[in-house]
C-alpha cells in the first residue's frame, strides 16, 4: 500500500478528545487526509487499526496530554520554573502534592503568579473572567454550570461534603453547556483579569 505524504493518522486518550480534535480541525485546514480514530484508544481493536493505519499513512500521531494540573504543574516545578506550592498538603492528607496517587487532582495553593508562569511555560494562559464565566455558564442565562438547580452533592464538591479534594472530572452531571468539567465548587480558579461589576458597560464589543 503506498503512503502519501500528506496523511495523518491520530488517535488518543479519551481524556484528550477536545485536544485530539483541535490538532485534527489544524491537519484538515492545512489540506492533510486525516483519519480520526472517533473510538479512542481505549477501544478494544485499537491494535488493529494503529497498524492498518500507519502502514497507510505517513505520520502517525498519538495524542498524550496532562489531565490533571498538577500532574502538569509538577513537570513545570521539575524544569525550575514554576515554583511549588505554598502548602503541598490538602485538608486531610500530608505531601498531597507529591503524591503519585493525587496526580489526577488539582494542584492546590498557587497564587495568580504562579498559575500565570504555569500557563506561560505550557504555552497556555490564564482566561479572562468573562471567558471563564461564557465557559461555565453558557449563553442561556443559567445560574449555574449545569443549570438552574440548587448545588447538591450529584453536581459538586462543595462545603466539604467530601472532606477533601475530589479528583479531576469527578462530576459528569455539573458539566457546563461547553462540556467542561469543575467549574463549580472542589477548588478556586485563577482568571487573568480581576472581576469588575461595571466591566460590561465599557467592554471590548467582542472576545472580552
Amino acid at each position: 500500500m503506498a503512503r502519501i505524504e500528506k496523511t495523518v493518522f491520530i488517535s488518543y486518550r479519551r481524556t484528550d478528545v477536545y485536544t485530539a480534535l483541535a490538532v485534527y480541525e489544524n491537519l484538515k485546514n492545512q489540506g492533510y487526509d486525516v483519519f480520526f480514530d472517533y473510538r479512542s484508544i481505549s477501544s478494544g481493536d485499537f491494535e488493529q487499526i494503529i497498524t492498518s493505519n500507519i502502514r497507510a499513512r505517513a505520520h502517525f500521531l498519538l495524542i498524550l496530554t496532562c489531565t490533571a494540573l498538577d500532574r502538569c504543574y509538577s513537570a513545570c516545578v521539575g524544569t525550575s520554573i514554576c515554583k511549588e506550592p505554598v502548602n503541598k498538603n490538602s485538608r486531610k492528607q500530608t505531601d498531597y502534592f507529591k503524591i503519585v496517587a493525587y496526580n489526577n487532582f488539582p494542584v492546590l495553593f498557587v497564587d495568580w503568579e504562579m498559575a500565570h508562569t504555569y500557563c506561560a511555560w505550557a504555552g497556555r494562559r490564564l482566561p479572562t473572567e468573562a471567558q471563564w464565566e461564557k465557559a461555565a455558564r453558557g449563553t442561556d442565562g443559567r445560574v449555574y454550570p449545569w443549570g438552574n438547580d440548587p448545588p447538591n452533592g450529584e453536581f459538586l464538591n462543595f462545603n466539604w461534603i467530601v472532606g477533601d479534594v475530589s479528583a479531576v472530572r469527578s462530576y459528569a452531571a455539573g458539566t457546563s453547556p461547553y462540556g467542561a468539567y469543575d467549574m463549580a465548587g472542589n477548588v478556586w480558579e485563577w482568571v487573568n483579569d480581576w472581576y469588575s461589576e461595571s466591566y460590561y458597560m465599557d467592554f471590548p464589543p467582542s472576545n472580552p
